[in-house]
This record gives C-alpha cells, structure tokens and sequence, in this order.
C-alpha cells in the first residue's frame, strides 16, 4: 500500500472516531486541543491543514523497525493491536518475500478497524474475519 493511500485511511479512521465517541474525548484521550484532533482527522485532499495523526506515526515506526531489521518488535506492536480487540494476526503460508509480513498484517488490521468503524455506523458489510487477504488471515483469538 502506498504513503498516501495510508495517510488517508489513518486519516478517515480518525475522522470516524472523532465523530463517535465527539471531539471532547478524543481530545482529552490524547491530551490535545480540539483543532489538533480535527487536523488529525481531516482528508489531505479536500483539505489544506492536515497533520500527521498516532495511526501514521506507528506506522512509520514499524517501517523503520523493520528497516533495522527489528522484525520480532514491529510484530509485537501489530499483536497488541490486533489482540486488544480479541483477534491475532497469522502469517498466511507462502506471503510474499517481496514484502514485510509484518506491513501485510499492519495494512489488514488497518483495513478491518476501517470496515469495523462503518458496521459502527451501519454503513458497511458484515465482517467474515476468517477471510485471508493479501497473504495474512485476522481470525479471532481463542
């Protein structure tokens, strides 16, 4: 997945936290102003002021950690995400070699907090989290 095709779904992650759980939370939870988690959320291409939001800067420190060869630590920080909503991550056998397992199932967790934030609105489609996309199955701990 792109830089920015990241940048915006961290972006409309946060855009849809924000209009969840309101701006009061979101600020007081991350010890910011209210302008500060509007920039976080706000679509770099409708508008001028963006900032870069937490979602983006894990990422950009799992690439790094992997960049360093650290790949146990970056799984360990895409487990804790994907294990505090009561799922796992599993490395899909044959994944490609071309590209880190770790970002695979970085961007699957990603996508699936994505399609859970719509079924919270009654947007999306019902989740079928057995499914195995791009080379990592999300399958629910236990």
């Amino acid at each position: 997945m792109r830089k920015q095709e990241i940048t915006e779904k961290c972006h409309a992650l946060f855009d849809r936290a924000n209009k969840i759980l309101g701006v009061s939370f979101m600020a007081k939870l991350w010890k910011k102003s209210h302008r500060q988690i509007y920039l976080w959320a706000a679509d770099s291409r409708a508008c001028e002021n963006t900032s870069e939001n937490p979602l983006e800067k894990i990422v950009a420190m799992i690439r790094e950690l992997e960049k360093k060869r650290e790949e146990k630590l970056a799984r360990a920080f895409v487990d804790i995400l994907a294990s505090s909503l009561g799922y796992r991550v599993i490395p899909a056998a044959g994944a490609l070699e071309s590209e880190s397992r770790v970002m695979m199932a970085a961007r699957e967790i990603f996508s699936r907090a994505e399609t859970m934030a719509l079924d919270l609105d009654g947007r999306g489609a019902p989740l079928n989290m057995r499914q195995i996309k791009d080379g990592v199955s999300v399958r629910p701990s236990g």
